[in-house]
């Protein structure tokens, strides 16, 4: 991606505003950092955290193999020593 330089600005900053997704400028950023936060505080007050994704458990028999192969990684016994 080439940015163009922006007078009186460092090219640093002008190549970071450039190229970051408006979902990660500051003041988004601090949004969502909120509702993280709140989220948290409602799971630790309920004792019930809410999850978000997972592997896939039963699995159906009709998907792929990276699938398969990712439920058999992740969900395999671990030993831990």
């Amino acid at each position: 991606m080439f940015v163009k330089e922006i007078p009186g600005i460092l090219p640093a900053i002008a190549v970071r505003r450039a190229i970051l997704p408006a979902k990660i400028r500051p003041c988004i950023r601090m949004e969502k950092r909120k509702a993280l936060a709140a989220q948290r505080m409602k799971d630790y007050a309920s004792g019930i955290y809410m999850r978000a994704g997972g592997v896939i458990d039963p699995l159906p028999e009709d998907v792929s193999w990276f699938v398969k192969d990712y439920h058999a990684y992740y969900k395999c016994p671990r030993v831990i020593t």
